[in-house]
């Protein structure tokens, strides 16, 4: 097959036979075509050759396949003249030295002009192409943490609403009741309330009780993620165990006994808390019609104060300015805190922004100064709380769940 580009030639090797040419001035004999003659016509016929490449459109049609250099210059150079010896040979140098290296297993010569060299990076290029990607990175962190924060509010926001739905749907299962609080401590008649962020409590307080969250919402809430707070620093490791065993609930690194699991999130559905003298009672809703004298308030972000982990520090499941981490035990889960001696310190510096979801299930954002502080209640006769520094501590909730 003829190479692309290529004229057409009637002669694959150099004629050996005299070639009748037309009448002329030009007319010679063919043992004139001298090496000198063969010098004059080659700049003519490589400029030919270029040419007709630089208008190819494809790579492959500047490449003469299958076709040695020495034949290449026999097709377009002898063209019906008989090449001496010398002549083919000077042909075939200046040829060579207009091509470019044959690679190593290649079948063909490439005949278009030879690729220039890339010229590498300099230092002071390197390091300006380093500080403008410096730069761009300190411009796009902070952006990039802020957006990650906002994701992570949102996820936070969809959980209380799944909440809030699930424990809707149990009432519309049972009566229009919501389910009993597992936040309590004790047995019969002889028991009391938990801090309110009790997934599982430590005991049933009667036969016909639940002493998991779980053996209650189960069939609502299948993921356990849902339960917890994505902002919180650690998720607790045997979450999701813990969900499925339910009542069965023993963590398999402690003793082989019954375990509570303490969570992140304050769950308000048929809990009592002391809001402090002259204020009476918190009271959570005991059904979707919320009831009398009680609050619209299903569940909230944790955010407390002298929890017996951190005495005299604040405390939440969101970070906030200046907090560090309380880690977790083998009954709760892992918190931001910080100290605050005396609980003199301003609510607005701590820059936190809190989530709670309601009755008809929709969740809203509060701040920590929009809040107002709850009591555990450690003796149910006399609503007396826990001492300070002795028990959960202060529960903040936000100021429209007492309207």
């Amino acid at each position: 097959m003829r190479p692309p580009g290529l004229r057409s030639y009637r002669h694959s090797q150099p004629v050996s036979s005299p070639k009748e040419l037309p009448p002329g001035p030009e007319r010679r004999s063919v043992h004139d075509a001298s090496a000198l003659d063969v010098q004059q016509r080659l700049p003519r016929t490589k400029r030919w050759i270029q040419s007709s490449w630089r208008r190819s459109r494809t790579p492959t049609d500047r490449t003469v396949k299958n076709c040695p250099l020495e034949e290449v210059v026999d097709r377009e150079l002898a063209d019906g003249y008989h090449i001496s010896k010398s002549g083919r040979a000077t042909a075939i140098v200046e040829m060579r030295a207009e091509t470019t290296a044959k690679p190593v297993g290649a079948r063909c010569w490439s005949l278009g002009p030879a690729k220039k060299p890339r010229r590498a990076f300099t230092l002071i290029e390197l390091l300006v192409v380093i500080s403008i990607i410096s730069l761009l990175m300190a411009m796009l962190v902070p952006v990039l943490g802020k957006v990650r924060c906002q994701a992570r509010a949102l996820v936070g926001m969809g959980n209380l609403r799944q909440i809030a739905q699930a424990v809707n749907c149990y009432a519309w299962d049972n009566d229009e009741s919501y389910p009993p609080s597992t936040a309590t401590i004790g047995f019969a008649d002889h028991w009391n309330w938990q801090e309110p962020t009790m997934l599982t409590g430590y005991r049933k307080r009667s036969p016909q009780l639940h002493r998991s969250m779980s053996a209650y919402l189960h069939r609502y809430v299948e993921d356990a993620s849902v339960m917890f707070c994505p902002n919180a620093p650690k998720k607790y490791t045997y979450l999701q165990q813990a969900w499925d065993a339910g009542d069965e609930w023993d963590h398999p690194e402690t003793a082989p006994m019954p375990d509570a699991l303490i969570g992140v999130y304050c769950f308000y559905w048929n809990y009592t808390g002391y809001l402090g003298r002259g204020r009476g009672l918190f009271r959570g809703p005991n059904g979707p019609s919320r009831g009398h004298g009680r609050s619209n308030l299903l569940v909230s972000d944790y955010f407390g104060y002298d929890h017996w982990r951190s005495p005299n520090a604040y405390g939440s499941c969101e970070k906030f300015r200046g907090a560090n981490v309380t880690e977790g035990t083998w009954i709760s889960s892992a918190y931001w805190s910080r100290s605050a001696s005396g609980n003199t310190v301003d609510l607005d510096t701590l820059a936190i922004e809190l989530h709670a979801g309601y009755i008809d299930g929709h969740v809203e954002c509060y701040s920590a100064s929009d809040t107002v502080p709850i009591k555990v209640i450690l003796n149910r006769e006399t609503n007396e709380p826990y001492p300070p520094g002795l028990g959960p501590g202060d529960f903040y909730l936000p100021r429209s769940a007492l309207r």
